[in-house]
């Protein structure tokens, strides 16, 4: 499946005060990233205007598991979601992640997926409190290990210095 995030739909669901922007947004990036990359999943976030837009082609950025789109000058990112979504093969392997019921309705119709801004971060959330609760559970696991083989030794060194 392949994630096609609309950028400032999520960030401005998650960030109260966006001012900065620049900065928030490059903090936004790097916590999706870091979710995403933790998660093995990939995406691509797009996000409209940018100082260093290009007139004709999107300027883009690779990081590990987030790809990041700023469409050409003249284009916003709902239209250049749209036209990625037209471009592809297997349309269904798209899930477009936007709460916005417009955008949500072209993707649709086109054939692609889509799931909410807020059933994303819920999806980001899960796993993570579940990697949590499991990585608890091994540490528990390993600990009840060590107080066992802590005892057998403590029970081999009693019965050998009574000897």
């Amino acid at each position: 499946m392949n994630y096609v995030i609309d950028g400032y739909n999520l960030f401005f669901l998650m960030e109260e005060d966006p001012d900065p922007l620049d900065e928030k947004r490059e903090e936004f990036v790097r916590m999706l990233n870091s979710a995403l990359h933790r998660l093995g999943l990939s995406a691509t976030a797009v996000f409209d205007g940018h100082l260093h837009v290009a007139a004709d082609c999107p300027t883009t950025r690779q990081l590990s598991a987030l790809e990041i789109v700023f469409p050409p000058e003249g284009l916003s990112a709902d239209a250049f979601i749209v036209e990625r979504v037209k471009g592809t093969n297997r349309k269904e392997r798209e899930i477009i992640v936007t709460s916005d019921k417009t955008l949500s309705a072209k993707v649709r119709q086109l054939g692609a997926k889509t799931q909410t801004a807020q059933s994303f971060l819920q999806l980001l959330t899960h796993h993570k409190k579940r990697a949590h609760l499991e990585e608890e559970k091994m540490q528990t696991e390993s600990f009840n290990h060590y107080k066992r083989l802590l005892r057998s030794f403590e029970q081999t060194l009693d019965e050998e210095s009574s000897d």
